[in-house]
């Protein structure tokens, strides 16, 4: 494993580390909020998105719990924009068997995962980077925000007694 391979494989082993312990037990708006807010960074380190997510899936086997999709695309998605890739946090459902997914894209390319889940599955969450002008910020982070607000009392909403 040379030096840069080695560096991404820490720095993926300390994302998961950080799922583990601080983002797993987040309500779902935060944990999104926090994605969202990841900025891009800009590298001179020229590792395509492919080559990067190749790094980082081979950590997971030496943990002692089974890592699921979930936790496996927010760490993809943290390394990718580590290494400056415009990775988007994608979430979704199919309907029979009734199943939940999450899975990474890049330019629209699914990176983490076969690219058939794009249409085996509904999105119902695409979550983009702040950064991102390209896009308001309602449709980078469609499907959390509406449902996340309308659950919580907006400032000067009395809640009945």
């Amino acid at each position: 494993m040379n030096t840069l391979n080695a560096k991404l494989f820490l720095r993926a082993t300390c994302h998961i580390v950080q799922f583990e312990l601080v983002w797993s037990r987040w309500p779902f708006n935060k944990l999104c909020d926090t994605i969202w807010r990841r900025r891009v960074h800009r590298r001179s380190v020229s590792l395509t998105a492919d080559e990067t997510s190749r790094v980082v899936d081979p950590v997971f086997p030496f943990l002692p719990w089974k890592a699921q999709c979930l936790e496996r695309s927010v760490v993809a998605t943290f390394v990718l924009r580590d290494y400056g890739h415009p990775a988007v946090l994608v979430m979704g459902s199919m309907q029979l068997p009734s199943r939940g997914h999450a899975w990474v894209e890049v330019d629209g390319r699914v990176i983490n995962d076969r690219p058939s889940v794009q249409k085996k599955y509904t999105v119902l969450v695409r979550i983009g980077c702040e950064a991102d002008q390209s896009r308001p910020r309602e449709r980078q982070v469609s499907g959390y925000q509406s449902q996340a607000s309308a659950a919580l009392p907006t400032s000067g909403t009395r809640i009945p007694q």
